[in-house]
């Protein structure tokens, strides 16, 4: 099991999430996994390779929306 941490970049003001952000949090939504969305970040926990192939998913629709930078924090849950 693995939890990943990930920030979008660049902000953006406002209430709801920049539509970079927003691109990635739907692919991840749909992947079944435990996904928690924060406000600077998002967090996205299971079996390891689900995660990291719903991660690089997210990624790419990310970058497809405009996302200039993202940060990602892998943590192994024992």
């Amino acid at each position: 099991m693995v939890q990943v941490e990930f920030t979008i970049y660049p902000f953006q003001e406002g209430n709801s999430p920049p539509p970079h952000a927003q691109a990635a949090i739907d692919v991840l939504r749909t992947s079944g996994l435990d996904v928690e969305v924060g406000p600077l970040s998002t967090t996205v926990s299971g079996p390891a390779d689900e995660v990291f192939d719903s991660i690089r998913a997210a990624q790419s629709a990310a970058v497809a929306a405009g996302a200039e930078r993202i940060v990602v924090r892998v943590e192994v849950v024992r």
